[in-house]
């Protein structure tokens, strides 16, 4: 697997080297790991998962094809959950229940439960210019017990997975580019509580940010660091009731999967996302193909939205647009000279109405002057709406 080991080394690299330090992703659209909270917030991930195995691995590589008439199917369902107690400290929890079936021409078998559950902690490092780091600690338990046969296991019963309770340590990073680009990363270590062998996790992702939707292409695996006791002789290890899958009981696994995941925003709150992808190469693991749909959300606290929204405030000018050009770049209001606007002025373009809301919509210039009007032209637009004659222009 040492391709592997190349391709994170030098995906990690080339994508550091084209993250920039002078402009900053859409937050709103898309949330990383690596960025934290805002004091008394609390953040919600429900997901749902499936995974399809393709084929199986063994301990040196080899693939393991069966017919049609062979399945392994694996359907999670996962929440978790983020709360601030400060800004750079927040904690973690999460559950996830999962269904399995496994099966042939002659029978399948399946089983469901609660598969695990976790607690921990992520502490940010700090955000340097367009750059947030963080470390977390998690603890999974497993409230179930596997039984081992040193013989063959029997065929009518399969486990939900290995079992035992996880020690996980996480290192997190967010790269933003531009305004539209941003690169996630995370690498850790996992000391697993069955006995298979320490393992790396990592993931990479870049990711495209847009007015009311992200996408992002990710690479994640597993790298082993090859401490199975059973290395040198697999073939004595004691077998799990797994059905057909190398997911389980693994001598030094290992894996490298490609995924796309599409987001959008609903009501301006709910993230709403979908993704697929498929294990491209594997040992001691399956090769599968999988898919996700979910839904996240944000509550309490002040968001990164509010805080940005919130830095416009104490203007000296309040003015009325009175005219929207047909592109929509330039406006005219209904201030000028007479009311000390000058040219070169910063104009913010509010959507206001009778109860008092505010919707920051675009940053604009004062182009020209007159004496009881000025021309704007926008430079920055905040939402996806066209601006219309009677919203607020705020001069500082």
């Amino acid at each position: 697997m040492e391709i592997i080991k190349l391709f994170v080394f030098s995906l990690v690299v080339i994508l550091s080297l084209f993250a920039k330090n002078n402009s900053y992703a859409n937050d709103r659209i898309y949330r990383s790991e690596a960025k934290l909270l805002s004091k008394g917030a609390s953040w919600v991930d429900l997901s749902f998962d499936l995974s399809s195995t393709l084929s199986q691995h063994d301990v040196d590589g080899n693939e393991v094809i069966y017919n049609d008439e062979v399945s392994y199917f694996l359907f999670d369902a996962n929440i978790d959950y983020q709360y601030a107690i400060m800004d750079n400290f927040q904690l973690l929890a999460g559950l996830k229940a999962r269904y399995v079936s496994s099966g042939d021409s002659v029978e399948t078998i399946t089983n469901a439960g609660l598969e695990s559950f976790y607690a921990g902690v992520i502490y940010g490092l700090g955000k340097k210019r367009g750059r947030d780091f963080a470390i977390s600690a998690l603890y999974r338990f497993r409230p179930y017990s596997v039984d081992t046969y040193a013989n063959a296991a029997p065929s009518d019963e399969v486990i939900l997975g290995d079992g035992g309770n996880d020690i996980e340590f996480n290192f997190l990073a967010k790269f933003d580019s531009t305004k539209w680009t941003s690169y996630d990363f995370k690498i850790g270590y996992r000391i697993p509580g069955a006995p298979i062998s320490s393992e790396i996790p990592f993931e990479a992702r870049w990711v495209k940010h847009y007015v009311d939707w992200a996408f992002w292409l990710s690479a994640n695996g597993v790298y082993s660091l090859g401490g199975d006791e059973y290395t040198d002789s697999p073939q004595t290890k004691p077998v799990l009731s797994s059905g057909y899958t190398s997911r389980w009981n693994s001598i030094n696994r290992q894996f490298l999967a490609l995924d796309a995941t599409a987001q959008t925003i609903i009501k301006n709150k709910y993230l709403i996302y979908g993704k697929v992808g498929s294990t491209v190469l594997a040992t001691s693991t399956d090769k599968d193909i999988y898919a996700s749909l979910g839904v996240q959300w944000t509550t309490g606290g002040v968001s990164a939205q509010q805080k940005f929204e919130e830095s416009f405030k104490e203007y000296t000018i309040e003015a009325n647009v009175i005219k929207v050009s047909p592109r929509g770049v330039f406006i005219k209001i209904d201030h000028g000279s007479l009311d000390d606007i000058q040219k070169g002025n910063i104009v913010d373009i509010y959507k206001t109405d009778y109860f008092g809301g505010n919707i920051l919509v675009a940053k604009g210039m004062v182009y020209e002057v007159a004496s009881a009007s000025s021309i704007v032209k926008i430079v920055t637009r905040y939402r996806k709406m066209p601006i219309q004659k009677g919203f607020a222009a705020r001069i500082k």
